[in-house]
């Protein structure tokens, strides 16, 4: 199991009775067409970012997963997985992006 399908286990056992997860089908960025402004999490920490869920009332989060077209030290081309979340508040979705090592 991948290091993102470890994380997604650890969020949902500590944030179980706290959030709902729900994932996505399409890009987080076409959810601005739902919201007024987009503003993105400036920082990697995903604890920091469920925690201010939380405290903030969210009760819904958002889950996109996606690959990317990346390439490695020998300019070759790889998939590279990554997780989007975000969780809307006051009419602002929050956004942070985590990528697979």
């Amino acid at each position: 199991m991948g290091e993102l399908e470890e994380i997604k286990k650890s969020i949902i056992k500590k944030y179980f009775d706290k959030l709902a997860f729900f994932e996505i089908g399409f890009y987080m960025e076409d959810m601005e067409n739902f919201v007024a402004n987009s503003v993105p999490w400036d920082n990697d920490d995903y604890i920091e970012f469920l925690d201010m869920a939380v405290k903030v009332g969210a009760k819904i989060v958002y889950w996109w997963e996606s690959y990317f077209d990346d390439k490695d030290d020998k300019d070759m081309p790889k998939k590279v997985k990554k997780v989007d979340l975000g969780f809307i508040h006051d009419g602002i979705l929050h956004t942070m992006t985590m990528y697979a090592d």
